[in-house]
């Protein structure tokens, strides 16, 4: 992670019982419910303590934390990004994922359903590809009816990820750090911002997580990387619904990054 080194040096991920990816794998949760929270990268330490008695960490090859680059895919006129600022559901990202420690890739279509669930489906791919191909596209066409030809690359998104699976129960943790923002207007870092991710198949059932960041008093919080990251690189998109959150992030970060 290339977080503050201070704040690193207090982060030990050693502390947790591993998990291997097939462990991991078999609780895809495709099908399932997101709850997101943000807060100061300095808090993670203390957090992580807390997690440590319910849940594993994702180990591979020896490693407990991984980059990720993402990029995501949208029309000319970017109306993914304004169905999501719109409030509208049955709304979906299209998006590239590769997994740079493993060199893993896939191509991802997310859907979020009137009843606020997540569907993902994804095809492997051997790499990012910014012009989607006669594959993707019958894909594309598949699960959403919309033609990849009106897709267009938007945003890349590269962060470090470190994932837990509870003990007990079907729920999967995510934590990224280190966020980048990069379009083909300017690119944004944000080192201070820590996004987690909660993803079970039942939004009400408990979860120690959320009772760690009560503890914290750290509230859910709706955010998507892909809209925050074109707000912040794209001085053409909507982002007046994003106003009090693009505020928030700004003052997590200092005011170094967001908006005025």
């Amino acid at each position: 992670m290339i977080i503050d080194n201070q704040i690193r040096e207090k982060i030990d991920l050693s502390q947790f019982t591993p998990a291997t990816l097939e462990e991991l794998d078999s609780k895809k949760l495709l099908d399932r419910f997101d709850t997101k929270f943000a807060f100061k990268a300095e808090l993670l330490p203390d957090i992580l303590d807390l997690l440590r008695d319910n849940y594993y960490i994702l180990e591979i090859d020896g490693k407990r934390a991984f980059a990720y680059e993402t990029l995501y895919f949208d029309t000319a006129d970017y109306a993914l990004h304004n169905a999501h600022h719109n409030g509208k559901l049955n709304r979906y990202k299209f998006r590239y994922r590769l997994y740079k420690e493993t060199g893993t890739c896939f191509f991802e279509v997310k859907r979020k359903t009137n009843k606020k669930k997540t569907l993902k489906s994804r095809m492997k791919r051997k790499k990012i590809e910014e012009v989607l191909g006669k594959k993707i596209g019958i894909f594309v066409k598949e699960k959403t009816g919309m033609s990849a030809k009106d897709l267009l690359p938007t945003l890349w998104i590269n962060y470090s990820r470190i994932t837990f699976m509870h003990k007990h129960s079907d729920e999967k943790l995510t934590i990224d750090t280190d966020l980048l923002f990069r379009s083909k207007y300017s690119e944004k870092p944000f080192d201070e911002l820590v996004i987690a991710e909660l993803k079970r198949p039942d939004k009400y059932a408990r979860s120690e997580f959320i009772d760690y960041m009560n503890q914290f008093g750290i509230r859910k919080m709706r955010i998507s990387k892909y809209c925050t990251g074109n707000v912040l690189t794209n001085p053409d998109v909507k982002y007046n619904r994003f106003k009090p959150k693009m505020m928030f992030i700004n003052k997590l970060c200092n005011g170094t990054n967001g908006l005025q």
